[in-house]
């Protein structure tokens, strides 16, 4: 039974990269919008900063300029506070706007303003590569693609399919065990999710994976395991796969193992062939 909870705890993160859609919130925005500043800015905002969080604000401070740039969750503002005693926000802009002047200048499906600390795309056609660039950053709960826009009225079909999978940093104490574990891993990362409501700039497009990620204090909390296996930080996944995706007229007719409404947020699993709500 614990071996299974390991496994599962594997398997669920390699699903997290293998997802090719996200849902956007606050805070992703947030992220996007802050990123695009830095990119667009440079010449005031000279440095990459970390964005914390004080509700309502989402905020970054830019030492170099005495700067801060915030977002407002209650009105959807974008400020500029100067850093000098006795200033206050200024207003710059409103987050839906600022966020479909991006959208309206994405070239690929992946935005790469949301993309985890660490990777990258590159789009030649309908393939988009996402790469580490040989580095192991942290895996965060951010997915690895996002779509940089979310239109209703189209189901897609999306398999991942994990063709190469290594863990590194743990050795199981039973080596039988270990020679089941992988390939047990690397079989639940090949699945198929129905999108309904899907972007339509998902269609066609193929996801090619070529990753690495540091998952060492993903596992701390399975101490108790320590039976099965000794674990020898840092802990990484390497992962190479991709992710198809293709038009389907009904999510409810496909060998989907999820389907996802992208705009009402419903979840359906496939229960030994019957849709489950959730």
């Amino acid at each position: 039974m614990k071996l299974k909870k390991f496994n599962l705890t594997i398997s669920s993160l390699v699903f997290t990269l293998g997802m090719s859609h996200a849902y956007a919130d606050f805070s992703s925005d947030a992220e996007i919008l802050l990123n695009w500043g830095e990119k667009n800015y440079s010449q005031i905002l000279t440095t990459h900063e970390t964005t914390k969080v004080l509700p309502p604000w989402y905020y970054r401070y830019y030492p170099v300029a005495n700067v801060y740039v915030g977002l407002n969750s209650q009105d959807n503002g974008i400020y500029v506070l100067n850093g000098a005693p006795g200033a206050v926000p200024v207003l710059f802009g409103n987050v839906p706007d600022f966020l479909k002047q991006i959208n309206s200048t994405n070239s690929t499906y992946c935005d790469q303003n949301l993309a985890p600390e660490g990777f990258s795309f590159q789009q030649v056609g309908n393939v988009i590569k996402v790469s580490t660039n040989g580095q192991c950053p942290r895996l965060t709960a951010r997915p690895v693609c996002t779509p940089s826009a979310n239109e209703p009225g189209v189901s897609v079909l999306s398999s991942t399919d994990i063709r190469n999978f290594t863990l590194d940093g743990i050795s199981f104490t039973n080596p039988a065990i270990g020679s089941l574990v992988q390939p047990a891993i690397q079989k639940a990362g090949k699945t198929n999710t129905c999108i309904i409501n899907a972007p339509k700039s998902l269609l066609t497009q193929t996801i090619d994976m070529d990753v690495c990620v540091d998952v060492s204090d993903k596992l701390s909390d399975f101490s108790n395991l320590s039976s099965f296996f000794i674990a020898k930080p840092p802990i990484t996944m390497k992962i190479q796969g991709g992710v198809v995706n293709l038009p389907t007229d009904d999510c409810f007719k496909t060998d989907s193992t999820y389907i996802i409404n992208a705009l009402t947020k419903e979840s359906w699993n496939n229960v030994n062939g019957v849709f489950i709500k959730n």
